[in-house]
């Protein structure tokens, strides 16, 4: 905690506190809103990763120890008003309630799970729902979802089936899709409520409605200086990690604010740099003129570019979702209703009918056949 990073001239404990008001927000929007990419047999083993270490090392003796660093209100990389000292009991009350509504939000991550993973018996467990997020290797059997080895151990017998249905156990060897996942599980102080895998070993017919995300409004307003439609639940367009995760860096009330962002940190040279816009384009000299003198000029240019190419900019965005999932013994139907209609919205896996882990039925649109038919890194393909 007290190592100095070089780059800011900071303290680890003050990089962790300053980290803790951000994880505080994510996990408050966890909480409430569930996440972006709903559903996903992908990144929910991503968000699994981080919760289970977070719960583990945030929670510890030594995170904050000793005290110092910036208070957990301290976001502002310039501002040292704040670095003051403070007792090492109140840095670790911070990390001990981060741990423990780390371990919250993995209970919403696993009853989702449950809730939409098919156990049959005979044959493996599928995470067989609509996806916020999939890919072609996750689609097509559920050995191969990111999900499956901590499905299996959660709500089988270990490593295979529910013993609800058939006592064998099932033996397999580890496949490096699943990244480790099952051992962060195993090597965790995480204990899945009792209830959660009862749920997905409960084989009676089941109705489950979601509302995932939060709404942005993505079609182009009347004008460009109409006002951005108001926000529900209290939230802010300012709010750029929130939205930003949510792929909505393109849609017009935000778009402005993420080009000025970009132009303020460089990011055209960092993390928007597979944008291939470059160093000296004419592309990226319109849009650091946005934020210069005259801007308003720039952003009538930039909305009537907008008004013929907002499907493009959004193809992307992870809009709020409605799903739908009917679950019996037999089969289980799941789909997301309404979801960004008219646009490609890539790696959405719109429906699914499941009904065991080797027949499953969905549809797509592809984007384009792979060039090998092999290849499912080719990407899109025909089944993103």
């Amino acid at each position: 905690p007290d190592s100095v990073f070089d780059v800011t001239g900071w303290t680890g404990r003050r990089h962790a506190v300053r980290a803790a008001g951000r994880l505080d927000a994510w996990l408050t929007h966890r909480s409430r809103f569930g996440f972006s990419e709903f559903h996903s047999d992908v990144y929910y083993m991503k968000d699994m990763q981080a919760l289970l270490l977070l719960a583990h090392h945030a929670g510890s003796n030594t995170t904050f120890a000793d005290g110092g660093g910036a208070n957990s209100n301290d976001d502002d990389d310039d501002d040292d008003s704040n670095d003051d000292e403070a007792p090492a009991t109140y840095y670790q009350s911070i990390g001990q309630d981060l741990a423990r509504r780390a371990e919250m939000v993995l209970d919403i991550l696993f009853l989702d799970l449950a809730l939409h993973t098919k156990l049959t018996d005979g044959a493996d467990p599928m995470f067989g729902s609509t996806h916020g997020r999939s890919y072609p290797k996750d689609k097509v059997a559920p050995g191969r979802q990111d999900t499956f080895e901590v499905a299996a151990i959660l709500f089988g017998d270990g490593y295979g089936h529910s013993p609800s249905l058939s006592p064998t156990k099932t033996n397999f060897t580890y496949r490096p899709v699943w990244g480790g996942n099952g051992a962060f599980l195993v090597a965790s102080d995480y204990v899945l409520p009792d209830v959660i895998r009862e749920i997905a070993r409960d084989a009676s017919p089941m109705v489950d409605r979601e509302r995932m995300g939060v709404p942005i409004s993505i079609e182009p307003p009347p004008s460009a200086v109409a006002a951005s439609p108001l926000l529900p639940y209290g939230l802010s367009y300012s709010d750029l990690d929130l939205w930003w995760g949510m792929n909505a860096m393109t849609a017009w009330p935000l778009l402005p604010s993420t080009i000025n962002t970009a132009n303020e940190h460089d990011l055209w040279d960092g993390q928007f740099r597979s944008l291939g816009l470059g160093t000296s384009s004419a592309a990226l000299s319109f849009l650091k003129g946005i934020g210069s003198t005259g801007a308003e000029a720039y952003k009538g240019l930039l909305f009537q570019i907008y008004l013929t190419a907002w499907p493009v900019f959004n193809m992307a965005v992870l809009n709020q979702a409605n799903t739908y999932t009917y679950r019996t013994e037999h089969y289980m139907l799941s789909t997301v209703q309404d979801y960004n209609p008219g646009l490609r919205s890539n790696q959405i896996h719109t429906w699914q009918a499941t009904l065991s882990g080797t027949a499953i039925v969905f549809t797509t649109h592809p984007a384009r056949f792979a060039v090998d038919e092999d290849d499912s890194s080719v990407l899109p393909n025909k089944f993103d």
